[in-house]
């Protein structure tokens, strides 16, 4: 049907004005707000120099108080909106005072009256220069009034005394469904978001450096020579770093045509898994135990066995079963706490063996309900309670806000980490720290969220990203942010899993948040979780073995399979990448290596016998070590490597420091052994030697000399009253009275202890725990300022005044003694 042309004007002229945008806040915006929660001398308008504006909104937060919106300004003057409508909100704002040295601010658009619906919730701060913030939001509701049926545009200030200032604001409706990419936005979604932006470079280093491991495919024949120009793949099967999602279990018995792609995409996408609501307590002990029984069976059936129990106590009131509401309304204290126990013990004993690791406490910050009647001290116990349930579970703790929020949200994050460290303080038991990242338009800028990542994993725990989705409203953002958020987060050595908060828009709490459609099709940040996952972050290699029977590479950690050609015949072999150092797979016959007691010596002495905590020690053998020499190098965190030339010595099971490596030979730092014997061994292309057992000493000093040999001339320096130094020789011999600068090994522990192979940094030199005397011809140095202290892992620098009564010579013996140890006989000093 053609419509009579002034209809069809008419409406075109509606959709154009439709489109006009039209401020919210009529008049003056400044002039609309008012102080709530602090007395109005807290809030006034002040002229300003700013960029584009002379007035601003000076806001005052005069103290702390329990909750964000307790004190704010707030504009109730706005005019009607409908939902859907696309709304910007721009202002300027800079911090006068504050304890942080940033002023903070959650601009709010919310309903007047309950449920407070809100609009916008957009949290910021600025230091002291003018710092320009865009917000664009869609209104949830539709509004046609003001008062308690409308809505409130409200600054939200309570983070501790501060005063900051707000300028330039505007809020502007643009009609419905305006995409955010047409509003001309300069510095919205997020910083950092560049293709040149500097983090990027620092986190693909980092995952090159902490995601991967050298893989080393040894190809043998029958005899155990090696086998050149064997052809060999190298093909991942499954990531090592969790990848996942929340998942219904409902949904994995849903045998309709939706249900079973929902099945199918679980296994492809995901090598991790939580259960969205089938574990929580409410619904376990109504609805849902069936189907967290049959999801439990179903997953690991298809090879997901790392599950992720959600959560053990959620404690608020809209998250506890009535019975345990009731309790908490009537104040009764001990069947309060006795019902939580009961649940504890029930429901980790009932998953016991099913499940990898359990949120024991879900957002503490905002449920507190429990809390408040039993203390805060009732945490802890119940972490004890959840170990005692299940002693081979990893015990979590779960918290939103804390990455999200543009990274602003400091009093949750403040909060959240007060708690974690009570819990340990009161010595219960946590392995890991969740933050569940929900994200919308306020989106943290990669650099900040490293700076939250940093700060938590100074606990030492495990962190995970427990829940995420991101809803900025609009698909290209999502897919963006989605790719670098997890890229940062995969880049960070203390984070361990990756899990989105479902990823099919049919069964998600966001659909919006969804990877895929309804229909199932795919959409942009679904292809970016694809291409990271499966493509950029994935190994699948091929090559041939060079002239040592070698092929070698890097891959991501995870389970591989190994595919060799050799002679005609192809066989395939499982390998799993766990060590970021080396990996080794060895095809065809490879001798062990071998080892005696004999060949254990003293890098210093070539002294066998007892070995001392931190001792360098050289072991001879067969069998092991490259052609040609192998020299460690420290890492850019002044460590040893445990493995070098593909060779690695172990004491007790545990891979050593290692110094070098070469055919027959392999020096390493003997760790900090428990007991008094330690258990040798050595391992070379991953086949390892028989075992040497030999006692342990508190000290076994050896004194390194100059042609290695363990005998004749120390290796020493003469060091002059002005510093000078020369090498000491019988043409430059020693002075009495004068210092000579030594150096030995196995004088034992150290005050204060020192990581077993890192490099000690000045002035952390520390010196050995137990006494030590060095002698010249008998002679004791007893001066004052003589001085020891680890130099190397392994190698403790000695600083001797030569005595006055020292005998004089070419050869005069020396000798070091720890503790009452003595150095190898035949070690001699040059005196003048």
């Amino acid at each position: 049907m053609r419509l009579p042309v002034w209809m069809a004007g008419l409406f075109v002229a509606g959709a154009v004005l439709a489109q006009q945008p039209t401020s919210l806040i009529p008049g003056d915006p400044l002039a609309c707000f008012s102080m709530s929660g602090a007395p109005a001398q807290n809030l006034s308008v002040v002229s300003v120099s700013g960029p584009g504006f002379d007035r601003a909104l000076r806001i005052r937060t005069p103290f702390d108080s329990a909750n964000p919106w307790d004190i704010r300004a707030r504009c109730f003057n706005t005019r009607p909106a409908n939902q859907g409508d696309t709304v910007l909100a721009v202002f300027w704002m800079r911090t006068l005072t504050s304890q942080r040295g940033v002023g903070l601010t959650t601009f709010v658009v919310e309903k007047g009256r309950e449920p407070w619906t809100k609009s916008a919730e957009f949290t910021t701060g600025a230091g002291a220069e003018w710092k320009k913030v865009e917000i664009p939001f869609t209104m949830r509701e539709t509004y046609r009034g003001t008062g308690p049926e409308g809505y409130n545009i409200s600054f939200w200030v309570t983070f501790g005394p501060q005063e900051i200032e707000i300028g330039g604001l505007s809020v502007v409706n643009y009609g419905p469904n305006v995409p955010y990419r047409q509003l001309g936005l300069t510095v919205w979604p997020y910083s950092g978001r560049e293709a040149d932006a500097p983090w990027r470079k620092a986190a693909e280093e980092r995952i090159e450096r902490i995601r991967k491991g050298d893989i080393v495919v040894a190809v043998r024949d029958d005899q155990g020579n090696p086998v050149a120009g064997a052809q060999v793949r190298v093909r991942m099967k499954r990531h090592a770093f969790g990848f996942g999602s929340a998942v219904a279990g409902h949904g994995l018995m849903d045998n309709s045509p939706a249900g079973q792609k929902y099945q199918e995409m679980i296994p492809k996408l995901f090598n991790k898994v939580v259960l969205e609501n089938d574990l929580k307590w409410p619904f376990w002990e109504t609805w849902s135990r069936n189907s967290a029984a049959f999801a439990l069976e179903w997953l690991p059936a298809r090879g997901i066995t790392d599950i992720r129990g959600h959560n053990v106590i959620w404690p608020d009131r809209g998250n506890l079963p009535p019975d345990v509401v009731s309790l908490l309304n009537a104040g009764n204290r001990d069947a309060l706490r006795q019902r939580i126990y009961d649940h504890i013990r029930e429901i980790m004993t009932w998953t016991k063996g099913k499940v990898t690791e359990w949120d024991v406490l879900n957002e503490p910050y905002t449920s507190r309900d429990v809390q408040a009647l039993l203390g805060d001290a009732e945490i802890a116990v119940w972490f004890q309670k959840a170990r005692e349930a299940d002693p081979g579970v990893k015990l979590y703790i779960n918290d939103f806000n804390i990455v999200e929020a543009g990274g602003w949200d400091v009093r949750h994050q403040d909060f959240y980490y007060d708690t974690i460290k009570a819990i340990l303080d009161a010595g219960a038991p946590l392995d890991g720290i969740g933050l569940q990242g929900h994200f919308n338009q306020n989106l943290t800028p990669p650099e900040r969220v490293l700076e939250i990542l940093d700060r938590f994993a100074r606990f030492g725990k495990e962190l995970q990203i427990t829940e995420f989705d991101v809803t900025p409203g609009d698909e290209q953002i999502q897919a963006e942010y989605t790719r670098d958020f997890l890229t940062v987060c995969f880049s960070h050595p203390a984070v361990t899993g990756f899990l989105i908060w479902g990823f099919w828009e049919g069964r998600h709490w966001r659909p919006e948040a969804a990877m895929y459609r309804r229909d199932w099709s795919i959409k942009p940040n679904g292809e970016v979780w694809q291409e990271l996952i499966f493509n950029k972050w994935w190994t699948d290699v091929a090559g041939m073995t060079g002239a040592d029977g070698t092929f070698r590479t890097r891959g991501f950690l995870g389970d591989y399979e190994v595919e060799i050609t050799a002679g005609g015949t192809t066989r395939t072999y499982p390998l799993k990448v766990a060590s970021r150092e080396v990996n080794h797979l060895v095809a065809g016959k490879a001798p062990a290596p071998a080892i005696t007691e004999e060949g254990i010596v003293n890098a210093a002495s070539f002294r066998g016998g007892a070995v001392a905590p931190g001792e360098l020690v050289t072991i001879f053998g067969r069998g092991f070590g490259p052609a040609s020499l192998a020299v460690a190098e420290y890492d850019t965190s002044g460590r040893l490597p445990r493995i070098v030339g593909d060779t690695r010595v172990l004491f007790d099971g545990l891979p050593a420091p290692m110094v070098y490596a070469l055919a027959g030979q392999a020096s390493a730092v003997v760790p900090r052994p428990a007991g008094g014997t330690t258990a040798i061994a050595v391992e070379y292309l991953g086949v390892r030697s028989n075992t040497v057992v030999l006692p342990v000493a508190a000290a076994a000093p050896g004194v390194f000399t100059r042609d290695a040999t363990g005998r004749g001339p120390a290796a020493a320096v003469n060091v002059g009253d002005e510093g000078s130094t020369s090498l000491n020789s019988s043409e430059r011999p020693a002075r009495k009275g004068r210092f000579v600068s030594l150096w030995i090994t196995g004088a034992g522990a150290t005050s204060p202890e020192i990581e077993d192979g890192l490099l000690p940094v000045f002035p952390n030199h520390p010196p050995p725990t137990l006494p030590v005397v060095v002698t010249f011809g008998g002679v004791e140095s007893r001066f004052a300022d003589n001085w020891a202290g680890l130099v190397y892992p392994g190698v403790v620098q000695l600083n001797v005044r030569v005595p006055l009564e020292a005998p004089s010579g070419p050869g005069v013996p020396l000798r070091v003694s720890v503790g009452g140890a003595a150095s190898q006989d035949g070690v001699t000093i040059a005196i003048e």
